[in-house]
């Protein structure tokens, strides 16, 4: 049994009760004996993996994994271009995906009640391109998209209301004109309310949805709606372009992932090696009206591409890409030195996705990583995650990022140097949400709190 206690600096920084009231803390987990961020987590299986590349990764509010791309074949398991993961990384045999070969998954949204949107290039009787399937992988009936769309989807973003954006390469949604981009309501049917007449005039790799309705949209368009946007644009929630998004001459070449961030901002990545004819290598932080944000200053190689981005609760975002590429940048865009994952790996990576507890998934064509054996797939250790902690009354509340198959304690000390004690009935095992613990007696002037994790 390994364990391993989560402090601030080694200790949870200590919360002082001035007259029974305490303020909010947000404070950051660290291990007693941390693995390095970056580095491979042993503890992730998928025995030989799947037979071809991995394009994309997604994670289930369970825990569960699910894996897209063009394999047919995953550790043994007939499973073409989608294939759900246990926790542990064993193929989940409950998910029998209804695709058969020849089946491409580029775009995977798993949805709140079990069931999976996926898009790319396969067809499942007459629907083509993109489906709603069950939380067992069969075909979900109730989903009306008729014949889906007539060309490869890569892109897919869910609304707050349930409705469904959906890019690529097509040109008509279910017999429906609708170039590169198209909205769904809840049931499949295309949404009407959402046209504009030209639309981008080349293909849409990604789409993000902001707090107020409005889509960002990245790919390798020049133009949308007849105005000149290479490559990223805005659209109002009618799907007309938003003028009042300009990002000027937009990016110099194609972008492949966006991100909007909590405070309106959004993350650019992609080929691109200027934006708003402004020096940004691959990856870049734009303003709400698509202005270059020059504080972020990307420190990726001239050249080079990235392929996905994953943003953490601190800010810091993940890029992985061509060539093996797989870093960790700060807010500022220079390469943070503590995440490292020894020798890169050997191939391509095209997907990164960061779960729950703070690890990050990342898929592609490589067939190693740090010289170990990781076909396609593998699991890095990163940061342990941010802790929400308030005091209300007596109640000493942490709220913890969990993972599988560990067991977290709360303990408390009144003074620095005492004995770690566990508070009583504080003891919860991981589940890969978001998780509790209590202190219903937090009644000391002072008092110091550790979660001790074990697995």
């Amino acid at each position: 049994m390994i364990s391993h206690d989560y402090r601030v600096s080694f200790l949870l920084r200590r919360c002082l009760v001035f007259r029974g009231l305490i303020g909010f803390c947000w404070l950051v987990l660290a291990t007693s004996s941390p693995a390095q961020p970056g580095s491979i987590d042993s503890t992730f299986h998928i025995g030989s993996g799947p037979d071809n590349p991995v394009v994309t990764v997604k994670s289930q509010s369970d825990g569960k994994v699910l894996v897209g791309g063009v394999f047919a074949v995953f550790n043994g398991f007939e499973r073409h271009g989608l294939a759900r993961l246990n926790p542990t990384g064993s193929v989940d045999t409950a998910f029998v995906p209804v695709l058969t070969d020849p089946a491409e998954v580029d775009a995977i949204l798993p949805l709140a009640n079990g069931q999976v949107l996926i898009g790319g290039a396969f067809s499942i009787g007459a629907v083509h391109n993109l489906a709603r399937l069950n939380s067992n992988g069969t075909l979900d009936a109730t989903f009306l998209i008729g014949s889906g769309a007539d060309d490869q989807v890569l892109a897919l973003a869910l609304q707050a209301d349930g409705k469904i954006l959906v890019g690529g390469n097509f040109s008509s949604f279910n017999e429906t004109p609708r170039n590169r981009i198209a909205r769904l309501n809840t049931n499949g049917t295309v949404d009407m309310s959402f046209y504009s007449t030209n639309g981008p005039d080349f293909g849409v790799n990604a789409v993000a949805v902001q707090t107020d309705g409005k889509a960002i949209i990245g790919g390798i368009f020049s133009s949308v709606d007849g105005v000149s946007r290479n490559h990223i644009a805005r659209l109002n929630s009618n799907g007309i372009l938003d003028p009042t998004f300009d990002p000027g001459f937009g990016t110099d070449y194609n972008v492949f992932d966006v991100i909007v961030q909590p405070d309106g901002q959004m993350l650019l990545a992609g080929a691109f090696q200027t934006v708003h004819s402004t020096p940004a290598n691959a990856v870049a932080r734009l303003n709400p009206d698509g202005s270059p944000d020059g504080s972020f200053n990307s420190a990726i190689s001239p050249g080079e591409s990235v392929n996905s981005i994953a943003l953490q609760l601190d800010g810091k975002v993940i890029a992985v890409g061509d060539i093996g590429l797989a870093v960790r940048l700060n807010r500022d865009g220079s390469v943070d030195s503590g995440f490292d994952l020894g020798r890169e790996p050997d191939d391509d990576v095209r997907a990164v996705e960061l779960q729950n507890d703070g690890d990050v998934l990342i898929g592609g064509l490589f067939a190693s990583v740090n010289n170990v054996s990781e076909r396609h797939l593998a699991r890095l250790n990163g940061n342990v995650p941010l802790l929400n902690i308030v005091k209300t009354g007596p109640t000493f509340t942490v709220s913890v990022p969990t993972g599988f198959g560990k067991t977290y304690t709360l303990q408390s000390q009144n003074f620095i140097g005492a004995t770690w004690t566990n508070v009583p009935l504080a003891m919860i095992n991981g589940n890969g949400t978001t998780r509790q613990l209590q202190d219903t007696n937090a009644t000391t002037v002072q008092r110091f709190y550790r979660v001790l994790v074990t697995e």
